[in-house]
């Protein structure tokens, strides 16, 4: 397992992002942190009779109470979790504890909760995810751990609330996000009192994930757009022949081939696709090779630092110095290898053997 320092985002209008922050204790009952001072108070000049000597401080006006943002009690609480088969319901009570011993000492808002199997039911529905684009209006670039609302007493909260929380960290480091995340709804913001918790720095322990090549999609989508680069131009790319033969590769690979279902899409800019083919009659970058075709250039991400790629998220297959009608047997071939097929052996029948290549081999 692998510590990763992480920070958070800036608030935003009711879309908080939360982090890790790891307390050096795990706090249980009503504690409090170390740092905590009390509210200042009025102090009044003593006569030796006990009385004060000034007039006496005028009652304050009390403040109404806010009704509750959630509805009567208990606030149900649904966890969504379609990441993985890792039991998250321990880890939401835990947090949900924490804040109906402690949320009448921080927050404006102290709920008790209850956690329902019923998401028709639910105020609150936590979702485990397998990582964060963003959250609010703020990109995830330096490594959110979780996001929810940001509810206060000037907001209008409308059921259910989401909290995200990502898959992947060790039971302490989810205890923590969660209770951070939590906080959010109860109206704390960052850096707020208790600020064990409600810190946006911290670190988090990250569990080991399978690698791309260990999984049936190592792909974060099924969806994958596709661009054909025409390369050198020595196959004028968008003639019939070689566009159809492209055509039938994505067809075939879409149409059950594989364990897993695939759709694949065009488009124009072969920055904006997930798969770029370029097939050429003159380039020379498969290394080591007169002519077929290799994957040349796989990009991914690798979210345990283990320094191997976990999931890939771009990928060109180069094509190079073959007959025009086996352009599309070798883009299925190479494809094949990056949607989960991780040996040659594996291969579908039709694209094991080169001899196969210049005849009807998608049918």
């Amino acid at each position: 397992m692998r510590r990763r320092a992480v920070l958070l985002g800036i608030l935003v209008v009711l879309a908080g992002c939360a982090g890790s922050p790891i307390p050096t204790a795990a706090p249980s009952g009503t504690d409090a942190p170390a740092d905590a001072t009390p509210t200042p108070g009025v102090t009044a000049a003593g006569n030796g009779s006990g009385a004060p000597t000034s007039s006496p401080t005028p009652a304050p006006t009390a403040t109404p109470t806010p009704a509750p943002v959630l509805g009567d009690a208990p606030v149900e609480v649904y966890v969504e979790n379609e990441v993985n088969d890792r039991d998250f319901e321990p880890l939401v009570a835990d947090a949900v504890a924490y804040w109906e011993a402690n949320a009448s000492r921080y927050a404006w808002y102290a709920p008790d909760y209850e956690l329902t199997g019923d998401r028709a039911d639910a105020e609150v529905v936590v979702r485990v995810v397998p990582e964060l684009e963003g959250c609010g209006r703020h990109a995830n670039e330096t490594g959110f751990l979780g996001c929810a609302p940001l509810v206060t007493s000037r907001a209008v909260a409308n059921p259910p609330l989401t909290i995200d929380v990502v898959a992947g960290y060790a039971d302490r480091s989810t205890r923590s996000v969660l209770i951070h995340e939590f906080g959010h709804t109860l109206g704390l913001d960052h850096d707020d009192e208790p600020r064990a918790y409600m810190t946006a720095y911290g670190d988090a322990t990250r569990l080991p994930l399978p690698n791309a090549t260990e999984r049936a999609v190592p792909w974060r989508t099924r969806n994958l757009t596709v661009s054909v680069d025409p390369g050198d131009r020595q196959y004028p790319q968008y003639e019939t022949e070689v566009s159809e033969g492209i055509d039938h590769a994505l067809a075939y690979l879409a149409g059950g081939a594989l364990a897993a279902n695939y759709t694949f899409a065009y488009v124009d800019d072969p920055a904006a696709a997930d798969v770029v083919v370029r097939a050429s009659a003159t380039e020379d970058l498969c290394r080591g090779i007169d002519q077929g075709a290799c994957v040349n250039g796989t990009f991914g991400r690798d979210p345990d630092d283990d320094g191997a790629l976990e999931y890939y998220t771009d990928a060109t297959i180069h094509v190079e110095r073959v007959p025009r009608d086996e352009v599309g047997w070798w883009t299925a071939r190479m494809l094949a290898l990056r949607l989960g097929v991780t040996e040659p052996s594996e291969l579908p029948d039709p694209l094991r053997h080169q001899e196969q290549a210049d005849s009807r081999w998608w049918e």
